[in-house]
């Protein structure tokens, strides 16, 4: 079986070892190029590596502090969402693990690509947070100091994993 560009690292991994995963939190992220805004896209046909937040290169460069590194992760990152293509309905419909599709309502994929994720993952549950995901995962560049949204967001994570599972 292959896979898109479009199936995040967790997705395929769910798709490729089913029996590895347990449950699968789908987090801001979509498997079609319509499930985010059109505005997206045309930034990313464009993105350069000057368009990267300082202060994102300066968290990577503390861990390691080679530069050509930071290129090479930026660049492939880039070329992987100028490359997107959708993984098919079929395959996110043949997911076993339960699934949190988990978005912010102003978050990259939207709102209503979150919707139809929950129609499409068979054992799905649905959790939309306000603002975007760096602000419920508590990124550097997006999120307000002293937010409690990342811990609360934890919080919420670990309970759906600890859940036993749907019937």
């Amino acid at each position: 079986m292959g896979f898109s560009n479009g199936a995040s690292v967790a997705l395929q991994l769910a798709l490729r070892h089913p029996g590895r995963v347990r449950k699968l939190i789908f987090a801001s992220s979509m498997t079609k190029k319509s499930g985010a805004a059109p505005q997206f896209w045309q930034f990313m046909a464009n993105a350069t590596f000057a368009d990267m937040p300082q202060p994102l290169k300066d968290a990577f460069l503390k861990v390691n502090p080679d530069p050509q590194k930071l290129r090479a992760m930026h660049d492939k990152d880039l070329e992987r969402m100028q490359h997107f293509s959708d993984t098919s309905d079929a395959e996110v419909r043949s997911v076993k693990a339960p699934t949190l599709v988990l978005l912010g309502d102003h978050d990259v994929p939207t709102p209503e690509h979150g919707i139809e994720l929950t129609q499409l993952f068979p054992q799905a549950q649905l959790m939309i947070l306000p603002g975007g995901h760096g602000d419920y995962l508590g990124e550097m560049t997006a999120s307000q100091r002293g937010s409690r949204y990342p811990e609360l967001t934890a919080g919420l994570l670990l309970e759906f994993l600890d859940a036993p599972p749907l019937e």
